[in-house]
């Protein structure tokens, strides 16, 4: 929506195609705002309807395919353990205030920690940046403080639930009791995570493990999944995987945001089965990155009738090849990778001057 924004708001040519002619550019989060509205059934059958109108109007015929995987990371900041646990005192601490707010004096108490946060994270900060054998202890200490400082606003936030939950903490007024229920809900979601934060830094700075059961990089986007495809520019992602898949003319056909990134081998008989499913033809040529075309996915092929199974597939990097077995890739052929190419791939595609071992 950006990248229209940006053509269309000078050109009368692509105001016309985009049948705007003379009316306001719409904001960049318009489509970002609909499909939220509309919801993933709505916006999916929309899709279908756009892909059956290309069809019909041959536009699109299905016998290519090019599938990909890409990942859309989420809104969220890059995650660190001291801003994690930040956030959970942060958090904690607003809503329980927002409920004193609402039912006054009644019951325990607050004591407001977030200028402690602040403190915590300028000495860890500090002492991340100093070097020599005291760094990594200095660490460790102000983490332990900063863990206590979660593990008394986990038990404040519990202390405050009982108190809901018995009646001490509550308002004479409907509405106002109505959000209390809503602040509550808040807590009982928010208290799981700030307790597996806590959990997964005590595990990293004391005991040095790194890859904890359950581990999440955010509070608010808990789903987000920590995700390496190898990219020189952005080695770690935080975000989604999702499989895009192309028939001519760059007319995307299918698309899929899963829920925990699976192979790359694993989706291309899937892709052609869905190509066929949703085109009613099998596709003659098929085209992704290296990953996808392992050799056991040639038998795939040939059942589903496509003719690119013993052929070969790919011209991207090999970035894959590398880390699969000898002899586990589908042979590829380097003028119909060519073919497959866009204008700009063929460009970047050029052959390079292999560099002599050292």
């Amino acid at each position: 929506m950006v990248y229209w924004r940006g053509k269309c708001a000078p050109t009368w040519v692509y105001r016309q195609f985009t049948r705007l002619g003379h009316h306001r550019m719409p904001h960049a989060k318009t489509l970002g705002k609909l499909g939220l509205l509309l919801g993933p059934t709505v916006v999916q059958q929309l899709h279908q309807r756009v892909v059956a109108q290309a069809q019909a109007e041959k536009v699109i015929r299905g016998n290519k395919l090019r599938v990909d995987t890409t990942v859309v990371e989420t809104n969220i900041h890059y995650p660190t353990d001291s801003v994690l646990l930040g956030d959970g005192v942060r958090v904690l601490t607003r809503v329980m205030r927002q409920i004193n707010e609402v039912v006054g004096d009644m019951g325990e108490k607050l004591r407001d920690r977030r200028r402690s946060v602040g403190h915590r994270l300028i000495e860890i900060g500090r002492a991340s940046r100093g070097r020599g054998p005291q760094v990594q202890k200095k660490l460790e200490q102000g983490y332990r403080k900063f863990v206590g400082l979660d593990r008394t606003s986990d038990g404040a936030g519990q202390a405050l639930l009982a108190e809901i939950v018995k009646g001490v903490k509550r308002s004479a007024d409907v509405l106002q009791q109505a959000a209390l229920e809503g602040m509550k809900k808040e807590i009982d979601t928010m208290l799981p995570r700030v307790q597996q934060v806590v959990s997964q830094t005590r595990a990293r700075i004391i005991h040095g493990v790194t890859n904890s059961a359950g581990k999440i990089v955010s509070l608010f986007e808990h789903t987000t999944e920590i995700i390496r495809k190898g990219k020189p520019g952005k080695p770690t992602e935080f975000g989604k995987m999702i499989k895009v898949q192309e028939a001519e003319n760059q007319i995307i056909v299918a698309f899929q945001v899963y829920d925990k990134r699976p192979a790359d081998s694993a989706l291309l008989i899937p892709a052609i089965e869905q190509h066929q499913q949703r085109l009613g033809v099998v596709p003659r040529v098929a085209a992704g990155d290296a990953g996808f075309f392992l050799r056991r996915q040639r038998n795939g092929c040939a059942e589903a009738g496509s003719r690119t199974s013993g052929g070969s597939l790919s011209g991207y990097p090999q970035c894959a090849a590398a880390k699969a077995p000898k002899g586990a890739l589908v042979p590829q052929s380097s003028e119909m990778a060519h073919r497959l190419r866009r204008a700009h791939q063929r460009a970047q595609a050029a052959p390079r001057t292999p560099s002599l071992p050292l």
